[in-house]
Protein backbone atom coordinates (compact mmCIF):
# COMPACT_ATOMS: atom_id res chain seq x y z
CA UNK A 1 0.00 0.00 0.00
CA UNK A 2 1.33 3.35 -0.92
CA UNK A 3 -0.39 6.69 -0.76
CA UNK A 4 -3.67 6.85 1.09
CA UNK A 5 -4.69 6.79 4.57
CA UNK A 6 -3.23 3.20 6.39
CA UNK A 7 -4.44 1.66 9.82
CA UNK A 8 -1.81 3.65 11.35
CA UNK A 9 -3.09 6.99 10.34
CA UNK A 10 -3.58 9.85 12.48
CA UNK A 11 -7.02 11.07 12.68
CA UNK A 12 -7.82 14.33 10.90
CA UNK A 13 -7.88 16.65 13.66
CA UNK A 14 -11.91 18.40 13.68
CA UNK A 15 -12.51 21.66 11.99
CA UNK A 16 -12.47 24.80 14.50
CA UNK A 17 -15.72 25.24 14.37
CA UNK A 18 -16.95 21.75 15.41
CA UNK A 19 -14.79 22.08 18.60
CA UNK A 20 -16.85 25.31 19.55
CA UNK A 21 -20.26 22.80 18.65
CA UNK A 22 -19.00 19.69 20.81
CA UNK A 23 -18.09 21.92 23.54
CA UNK A 24 -21.75 23.86 23.47
CA UNK A 25 -23.82 20.25 23.12
CA UNK A 26 -21.57 19.19 26.32
CA UNK A 27 -22.63 22.09 28.00
CA UNK A 28 -26.20 21.70 27.11
CA UNK A 29 -26.36 18.01 28.00
CA UNK A 30 -25.03 18.76 31.35
CA UNK A 31 -27.61 21.33 32.46
CA UNK A 32 -30.39 19.38 31.01
CA UNK A 33 -29.64 15.95 33.16
CA UNK A 34 -28.59 18.43 35.70
CA UNK A 35 -31.89 19.80 35.96
CA UNK A 36 -33.97 16.75 34.61
CA UNK A 37 -32.50 14.73 37.34
CA UNK A 38 -32.05 16.86 40.45
CA UNK A 39 -36.29 18.15 39.80
CA UNK A 40 -36.95 14.63 41.39
CA UNK A 41 -36.55 15.57 44.93
CA UNK A 42 -38.07 18.56 44.74
CA UNK A 43 -41.27 17.54 43.08
CA UNK A 44 -41.42 14.53 45.20
CA UNK A 45 -43.49 15.73 48.25
CA UNK A 46 -45.90 17.08 45.98
CA UNK A 47 -46.18 13.52 44.17
CA UNK A 48 -46.51 12.12 47.57
CA UNK A 49 -49.64 13.85 48.17
CA UNK A 50 -51.20 13.75 45.00
CA UNK A 51 -50.58 10.15 44.75
CA UNK A 52 -50.60 8.89 48.51
CA UNK A 53 -47.06 7.73 48.52
CA UNK A 54 -43.88 8.33 50.16
CA UNK A 55 -41.15 9.79 49.00
CA UNK A 56 -39.25 6.28 49.29
CA UNK A 57 -42.16 4.66 47.16
CA UNK A 58 -41.40 7.71 44.33
CA UNK A 59 -37.60 7.46 44.37
CA UNK A 60 -38.06 3.44 44.02
CA UNK A 61 -40.44 4.09 41.32
CA UNK A 62 -38.08 6.50 39.60
CA UNK A 63 -34.73 4.37 40.00
CA UNK A 64 -36.89 1.51 38.84
CA UNK A 65 -37.52 2.90 35.81
CA UNK A 66 -34.06 4.05 34.74
CA UNK A 67 -32.44 1.13 35.46
CA UNK A 68 -35.58 -0.42 32.90
CA UNK A 69 -34.70 2.12 30.37
CA UNK A 70 -31.01 1.08 30.90
CA UNK A 71 -31.35 -2.48 30.57
CA UNK A 72 -33.87 -2.20 27.37
CA UNK A 73 -31.57 0.19 25.58
CA UNK A 74 -28.98 -2.18 25.87
CA UNK A 75 -30.98 -5.25 24.49
CA UNK A 76 -32.42 -3.46 21.82
CA UNK A 77 -31.78 -4.28 18.10
CA UNK A 78 -31.74 -1.22 17.11
CA UNK A 79 -28.75 1.05 17.37
CA UNK A 80 -27.06 4.10 15.91
CA UNK A 81 -25.62 2.44 13.03
CA UNK A 82 -28.73 0.41 12.26
CA UNK A 83 -30.42 3.99 12.17
CA UNK A 84 -27.37 5.35 9.68
CA UNK A 85 -27.77 2.76 7.14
Amino acid sequence: MTGGAGAGAAPAAPAHGSAFFITALGIGQICSLGIALLQRPLLADAMGRELCWSKLELQTAATAGLWTAAVLSRRSDVTGRDLNA
